[in-house]
């Protein structure tokens, strides 16, 4: 996994930051699918997480996995 700060540092509606524990708990639930259904199940996640605030920096994620 390869990630910006752009990730971590999502802003929820109550002024929270995404952070690493979130994407951490998020890496383990998406962990059973494709590099792409994790990496949408990740993107799905912060974009839930967001709602409706707007964001000021790009979300970047890469994904690789050894099958």
């Amino acid at each position: 996994v390869v990630t910006t700060d752009g990730v971590t540092e999502a802003m929820g509606g109550d002024d929270d930051m995404f952070g690493r524990d979130r994407l951490k708990e998020s890496l383990l639930k998406h962990a059973g699918c494709s590099a792409q259904g994790i990496l949408d199940g990740v993107l799905a996640d912060v974009a839930a997480f967001c709602g409706d605030t707007p964001q000021n920096d790009d979300v970047t994620l890469a994904i690789l996995k050894r099958t």
